[in-house]
């Protein structure tokens, strides 16, 4: 893993929170934090194209893919299930959970998963079948072969089956991960830019975010480009030793866990604080850093002591798994 995209992975995680908290505490959306999540889409594209050697077995691959998406993502929505049904008296419909469990999209309506942040989930899981598929066909160059096919699905309208005329699946944000591929692509083909070029790419890109409230027409063109510009630009910068400190590569490994941890602890923090007749919206000064901080901080340990233990486990026993059944299979073949 880049030192530069575990920065930018905390990054991304970070701005996110951010964007929450001024939204729910102070009635504004920050733009780079609203575009957190563009940015995490360029950068799955990286890691994905940079850990997948060709000829990677499609079951490993997939393997490790969901058991780095799904073990997590239940444990969240349990205690945010949990946490509404307690604070609200809010339970969900077994249809919506049901397929929110297996973040089923409902194509055609823009629904999200009961745990709302997880809608990003449904595109990295597109992104991860459509990895997984080309190397169970043993495709030649994966990589390249899936920034075609995102390419395809983002321009073609394809109607989404047993839904009324017009209505097609919109997929326009895969063109996030073919950028993370196609600049994954160049960095292992060692194409580099000047450090004065890579320097205006991150600037460029950080000046379109702010000059862009919100994409009026186009958020795969307005956020998606400068988070390419910014990834890009950035890792440019891998030989930088503060990026090579072991803060921020935890940083970076903790991006999953507070990503999908910073609305349930920052909803709780204002419920707890309304139990005791303090409303923290009428207090935004106090709010914004205590609902930034404490979400950022927590989810950390919660990494720490929750997620990293338990994906090691998973992650042995996933292996273990796909060993045995790889000896079966070449006894079987050897019998013959």
């Amino acid at each position: 893993m880049l030192y530069s995209i575990q920065f930018l992975r905390f990054i991304a995680a970070f701005l996110v929170v951010l964007n929450h908290s001024t939204q729910d505490f102070a009635n504004q959306t920050w733009v780079l934090g609203a575009a957190g999540v563009d940015i995490f889409f360029v950068i799955s594209g990286v890691v994905i194209t940079l850990s997948t050697k060709e000829g990677m077995p499609a079951a490993y691959f997939l393997a490790r893919r969901a058991t780095r998406i799904y073990p997590f993502y239940w444990l969240a929505t349990a205690f945010f299930i949990l946490f509404t049904w307690y604070a609200w008296d809010s339970i969900p419909t077994w249809q919506n959970l049901l397929r929110s469990v297996f973040l089923i999209p409902e194509f055609g309506y823009q629904r999200q998963p009961v745990y709302f942040p997880a809608w990003t989930l449904y595109y990295e899981l597109l992104f991860y079948v459509v990895f997984g598929v080309l190397l169970a066909l043993k495709v030649r160059q994966v990589a390249f072969t899936s920034v075609l096919i995102m390419l395809f699905l983002a321009i073609a309208k394809i109607p989404v089956p047993f839904r009324e005329p017009g209505i097609y699946f919109e997929n326009n944000i895969v063109l996030e991960f073919a950028a993370g591929v196609v600049i994954a692509l160049f960095h292992q083909r060692g194409l580099r830019l000047s450090r004065n070029l890579a320097t205006k790419c991150v600037m460029v890109a950080v000046a379109i975010f702010v000059i862009t409230p919100q994409p009026d027409y186009s958020r795969e063109l307005q956020w998606g480009l400068p988070a390419a510009l910014l990834v890009f630009g950035f890792i440019h910068f891998e030989d930088k030793s503060w990026l090579h400190s072991r803060l921020i590569s935890l940083l970076g490994d903790a991006s999953y866990a507070i990503y999908l941890t910073h609305i349930t602890i920052m909803q709780f923090m204002g419920e707890a604080f309304a139990w005791n007749g303090i409303i923290l919206k009428n207090y935004p000064l106090f709010a914004i850093p205590l609902t930034i901080v404490v979400p950022t901080v927590v989810g950390l340990q919660i990494h720490v002591m929750i997620e990293k233990p338990m994906l090691l486990k998973l992650r042995n026993l996933t292996a273990t798994v796909l060993a045995r059944r790889a000896r079966v299979r070449t006894s079987s073949l050897a019998s013959k």
